[in-house]
């Protein structure tokens, strides 16, 4: 109590400092409510905006194109990007770039879907081997990077391969021509395919082809599973090379096979590059479409590239043509 009964309340500088700083924050969260963070972008909101990348990789993203990511095992679902989301691919690599053609994308996204990354997968791939290809995915706002490999025919995502179906491994190398073999077998291949389409008067099921005899189909004296037999049996030094595939229908690894005496072999279907080998009838590479006539007739599902024979009731002794000439025969095993 001090002088004349009057109450002298004392300076506390403690205080007078609390009292300062809690004014300075009031101030600061009535800034923040009415202009936003000084931090946060402008447009009033305080999160940061997430920009589509313009370029992703298959080692580099963690992104599926779908929930079930997780639980599948296809590969396509592991990627960021849905089959009809896919507006162009390109490949470059091996000294080349090379566009794949809008009606063969198919053949690349339908292998993506049905890889198996648990029985398609494959080993370490020696770096001294490797033929890497850039696949390029054209999307909307972006694209999509996978590297394939030319010498193994796989796919590599997130540091591991995995097997590519055998129509993959004829595109690839009709585009690179790694194996001239193959190169060349994949072209009279889709020319066939593309003529089929369209011809619509072409019907499979109602061709005018009287079954050939068995006999008269077979190749050396063997059919299809004759020759599947005796190249399983070929000792490793008749093979000039091997490349591996995936079949999807099986969900086994396979190989397409080159053996020295010319004989091609690849998934369901045998092949005969050389006048070594004839049928029957006598129809052998190198010969006239009128000697193919004259030798099996005229009954047979003809396209320009290609006339295919039934035997039984499928279409399984085949002679493909080139200027005018056999360039192939070939025994098939329906699915």
């Amino acid at each position: 109590m001090g002088q004349g009964g009057i109450l002298i309340r004392r300076n506390n500088p403690a205080r007078s400092m609390l009292a300062g700083l809690t004014m300075i924050i009031v101030v600061m969260v009535a800034g923040w409510l009415f202009y936003g963070r000084p931090d946060a972008p402008s447009g009033g909101s305080t999160e940061t905006p997430v920009q589509a990348p313009t370029a992703v990789t298959g080692e580099a993203s963690d992104v599926a194109n779908n929930d079930i990511a997780a639980d599948s095992p296809y590969l396509l679902d592991h990627l960021p990007f849905k089959e009809e989301e896919v507006l162009a691919i390109t490949a470059g690599g091996n000294g080349k770039n090379a566009r794949i053609p809008a009606e063969r994308q198919f053949v690349l996204l339908e292998s993506l879907r049905y890889t198996d990354m648990k029985s398609a997968l494959a080993g370490p791939m020696p770096a001294a081997s490797r033929k890497p290809i850039v696949l390029q995915f054209k999307l909307a706002d972006t694209h999509y990077e996978l590297t394939y490999d030319l010498t193994s025919n796989a796919f590599e995502y997130q540091g591991k391969y995995y097997y590519a179906d055998d129509r993959v491994l004829l595109l690839m190398q009709g585009l690179f021509r790694e194996r001239e073999e193959l190169a060349s077998l994949d072209a009279l291949l889709e020319q066939a395919r593309v003529e089929q389409e369209k011809e619509t008067s072409v019907d499979p099921d109602a061709a005018p082809a009287a079954p050939l005899d068995g006999e008269a189909a077979q190749v050396d004296g063997l059919d299809f599973d004759g020759w599947e037999q005796r190249l399983a049996e070929s000792p490793p030094e008749e093979i000039v090379w091997a490349k591996p595939f995936y079949d999807d229908g099986t969900g086994q690894v396979k190989e397409a096979r080159l053996f020295k005496d010319g004989v091609l072999e690849l998934n369901r279907m045998i092949v005969f590059t050389r006048p070594d080998h004839q049928c029957a009838a006598g129809v052998k590479t190198g010969i006239s479409t009128d000697d193919v006539t004259k030798k099996l007739g005229t009954k047979a599902l003809k396209l320009e590239s290609r006339w295919s024979y039934k035997v039984g009731d499928y279409f399984r002794f085949h002679v493909y043509f080139m200027d005018g000439k056999v360039k192939y025969l070939a025994l098939s095993q329906p699915l």
